[in-house]
């Protein structure tokens, strides 16, 4: 069995989808090194609504963009956490399931991983992750690294 060292540096559980985050969210050491799993990328999106009402007493049009974000994770996040609650909330958005809201995007972020050996050294593996929220980007990363350490041991 493998023995791993998990540390997570996110402020708020309820927003750990990729689009509220930058940078380093977590690290997982091994013997070899430490994986890093960082939230990178640019979101430029539009909120829109899906529907007709009225929010702060202002009547709003299907298809009318409510707000404009174009910036890292965090800008996504100062702007969008008032309209959207929570990563369940934005789940339902990007499958098209909210009653009120959809996003339209030109850029978004993702969760990638890369490695720093037992020096501190950058061996920058640039792995992009299928996942998108950070406990299932810490699982796929931990997945993959028997076979990632297995390659370091045939270099």
């Amino acid at each position: 069995m493998n023995d791993f060292k998990i540390e997570k540096f996110i402020e708020d559980d309820e927003y750990t989808n990729c689009l509220w985050n930058n940078g380093l969210l977590a690290t997982i050491q091994t013997k070899k090194g430490t994986y890093c799993v960082i939230a990178n990328g640019d979101v430029k999106c539009n909120l829109k609504a899906n529907t007709y009402f009225s929010i702060n007493d202002k009547e709003t049009k299907k298809g009318e963009i409510i707000t404009h974000i174009s910036g890292d994770g965090h800008s996504f996040y100062k702007k969008m956490r008032s309209y959207i609650i929570d990563d369940e909330d934005l789940d339902k958005i990007l499958n098209g399931k909210h009653p009120l809201y959809e996003l339209e995007f030109e850029h978004n972020n993702w969760y990638e991983l890369d490695f720093l050996n037992k020096d501190g050294e950058y061996e920058g593996l640039d792995i992009v992750l299928d996942s998108n929220l950070l406990d299932d980007a810490i699982k796929e990363t931990i997945k993959m690294i028997p076979d990632l350490e297995e390659e370091k041991e045939l270099i």
